[in-house]
């Protein structure tokens, strides 16, 4: 009898014990479309221009490039207006051709 008030209290006591949180969920947060996420498609010839991607900078007097078209140097600041008939070419820190878009 006196082992049975212990564990009758530790049995009252475990039901008590809250449950395990459940594993969160992970939700991709919505995206929303300001106009910035869909542009239109290749609105600037870039396709044509791809070939050029790692080819140093001097390559680009070879090709005709479209008549709106700026070259940004590695770590120089652009302003953030959206042109959809102009190249943006990116340069890395080599001189090479990193990226290039329309924009």
């Amino acid at each position: 009898m006196k082992y049975l008030l212990p564990l009758v209290a530790l049995s009252l006591c475990l039901g008590c014990v809250r449950a395990p949180d459940p594993e969160p969920v992970y939700v991709p947060p919505p995206v929303f479309d300001n106009g910035l996420v869909t542009r239109e498609p290749d609105s600037c010839g870039v396709d044509k221009l791809t070939g050029l991607m790692g080819q140093p900078e001097g390559m680009l007097r070879t090709v005709q490039l479209p008549a709106e078209y700026r070259i940004v140097p590695f770590g120089t600041l652009v302003t953030q207006e959206y042109n959809s008939h102009r190249v943006d070419i990116y340069l890395d820190e080599k001189g090479l051709i990193a990226r290039i878009t329309c924009g």
